[in-house]
C-alpha cells in the first residue's frame, strides 16, 4: 500500500528545513488556500518571506505571530528579520521582548547575540553565545557565530575550534555550505602566531551524538518541533557547485549571446565574443571579492557579512 501523499502543509515544512525558501512559500500559501489550519504555517510564511528578501511582509507576519506567541523563538526571528532590514531600534524590541519572556532562554540569547554583532559588541556577543554553547554544545548557529566573534577580537585559533565544530555537525542540515566557506575562509585566514591555545570555559565535545535528533536551536529551520535531521547527507547533497557559480555561468551564456549578436551586425563577431569573455573574467574578479572574503552569521537572514580580521584591539 502506498504512503499518503504529503500535503502542501507538509510539503512547506520540508522546503523550510531545506532551506528551499521560494518553494516553502508557494507550499504555504496552497495549504492556506486549501483551508490548512495548522497554526505554525504563519511564522512558516514569515521566515519564508525573511529569506526571499520581502521583509515588509515578512516583519509583517512575525510582528502579528509574535503579539499571539511572545516565544523567544518567534522574538528570534522577528529580530533576525528586522535585522535584515537594517531596522536596529526593531530589532532592540523583538529583543528586549524576548528578554522579558525568557532571558535565559537559548533563543533570546542568540538574538541578543545578532544584535551585539550587528553593532560590532563582539565581547558582548561572545559572553551571550559562550552561554548557550556551554548549555547545548551541538547548536550549530551558536558555534558559527561565536567563532565570528572570536575572529573579530583576534583570536582565530579559539574561532577554528568552534568553527570546526560547527562544520562538523552542520553535515546533515541545509547551511552544510555556508558552513564549510566559513571554515574554510578561516583556514585562509590564519597567520603565523595566531593562538591555538584550548578556549576558557567548556569546549565542545568531540563525543558522538546521535544525528537523528531534533535540533530544536535552529530557529529558522524549526518551525515545530519533531524535525529529523537527514538520516544519509551525503545521498542527496547537492552539487559541490555554488549557487553563484551558477549565477556567472548564466551570465556568461546571456553576455556572450548578447555581445555576438551586436558584434555581427557591425561584421565583428569575433571582437564581441572576446569583448564578452573579458566582460565575465571582470565579473568573476569582482564577485569573488564582493562574496568570498567574508563570513556569514546565522540565520543567514539576519544578513550579517563579516569580514575576517586578526590585528589584536580592533573590535
Amino acid at each position: 500500500m502506498n504512503p499518503p501523499r504529503p500535503t502542501a502543509a507538509e510539503r512547506a515544512l520540508e522546503d523550510i528545513r531545506e532551506g528551499r525558501w521560494a518553494s516553502a512559500l508557494r507550499n504555504a500559501d496552497v495549504a492556506l488556500a486549501e483551508g490548512s489550519t495548522e497554526p505554525w504555517l504563519p511564522r512558516l510564511r514569515g521566515v519564508a518571506l525573511t529569506n526571499v528578501g520581502r521583509l515588509d511582509e515578512a516583519t509583517g507576519i512575525l510582528e502579528t505571530v509574535a503579539d499571539q506567541d511572545p516565544s523567544p523563538v518567534v522574538l528570534h526571528e522577528l529580530a533576525a528579520a528586522r535585522l535584515a532590514r537594517d531596522d536596529l531600534l526593531g530589532a532592540r524590541r523583538a529583543v528586549n521582548r524576548a528578554m522579558t519572556v525568557d532571558a535565559g532562554a537559548p533563543h533570546t540569547r542568540r538574538a541578543a547575540a545578532l544584535l551585539a554583532m550587528r553593532n560590532g559588541a563582539w565581547a558582548a556577543a561572545e559572553t551571550e553565545l559562550r552561554a548557550v554553547v556551554t548549555e547545548d554544545q551541538f547548536d550549530i548557529e551558536a558555534l558559527n557565530n561565536l567563532a565570528i566573534c572570536l575572529v573579530q577580537q583576534g583570536r582565530s585559533g579559539e574561532a577554528m575550534q568552534f568553527m570546526g565544530h560547527a562544520r562538523s555537525r552542520g553535515q546533515s542540515t541545509r547551511h552544510w555550505q555556508l558552513l564549510d566557506h566559513n571554515y574554510d575562509l578561516l583556514v585562509a585566514s590564519r597567520r603565523p602566531g595566531d593562538d591555538d591555545g584550548t578556549p576558557p570555559g567548556p569546549a565542545p565535545s568531540p563525543e558522538p551524538r546521535n544525528d537523528t535528533a531534533a535540533r530544536p536551536s535552529m530557529a529558522a529551520a524549526m518551525i515545530r518541533a519533531g524535525y529529523e535531521a537527514r538520516k544519509d547527507p551525503q545521498s542527496s547533497r547537492p552539487p559541490q557547485l555554488s549557487r553563484g557559480f551558477y549565477r556567472v555561468m548564466v551570465a556568461f551564456l546571456v553576455l556572450t549571446v548578447l555581445v555576438t549578436l551586436v558584434g555581427a551586425s557591425v561584421k565583428e563577431p569575433p571582437l564581441a565574443v572576446l569583448a564578452a569573455i573579458v566582460a565575465v573574467v571582470l565579473g568573476v574578479l569582482w564577485w569573488r571579492t564582493r562574496t568570498g572574503r567574508h563570513l556569514t552569521a546565522l540565520p543567514t537572514s539576519a544578513r550579517l557579512r563579516t569580514a575576517p580580521r586578526r590585528a589584536a584591539g580592533q573590535s
